[in-house]
């Protein structure tokens, strides 16, 4: 065999090592990629934790407006969400519930993210109970204990 017919053999035994080692590490790599994504999609599905608004104490009026905005946010209707709100906003006093109210105000209504304003709505009222009621006949009693 002559010299070049053996580099030529040598380098065809190479080639087809780091083919294989190419197969072998490639497929580890797109293994290691999908676990990973399958870890990331499987803590995207966990439900989110609050983002530190907690259930505040607040007086009847003040339960239904936040119930009125929750409603009206679930419906997609921002004319008497932010009529509640700028209703509310005078009776809140505690920092971080005036605070989330702010950010719903200032950030979620303008720019449509009703999932946002319900959900704080949700979180600032905590375990109540949702009354019964349409958004309409929570306007009546509010309009009623005036």
């Amino acid at each position: 065999m002559s010299l070049n017919a053996m580099a030529v053999t040598r380098g065809d035994k190479t080639l087809v090592r780091l083919w294989l080692m190419t197969l072998f590490l490639g497929g580890m790599a797109t293994l290691a990629v999908v676990f990973l994504a399958d870890v990331v999609l499987a803590k995207m599905t966990q439900p989110v934790p609050p983002a530190g608004v907690e259930q505040v104490a607040m007086s009847a009026e003040m339960e239904f407006r936040h119930w009125a905005i929750y409603k009206a946010a679930k419906a997609e209707n921002d004319a008497p969400a932010y009529a509640h709100l700028e209703k509310l906003m005078p009776m809140v006093t505690d920092p971080k519930h005036k605070s989330a109210m702010d950010g719903v105000l200032r950030e979620h209504l303008p720019a449509g993210h009703f999932i946002h304003t319900w959900m704080t709505m949700k979180e600032l009222l905590g375990d109540r109970p949702e009354p019964d009621l349409t958004l309409e006949e929570i306007e009546a009693k509010l309009s009623s204990a005036r």
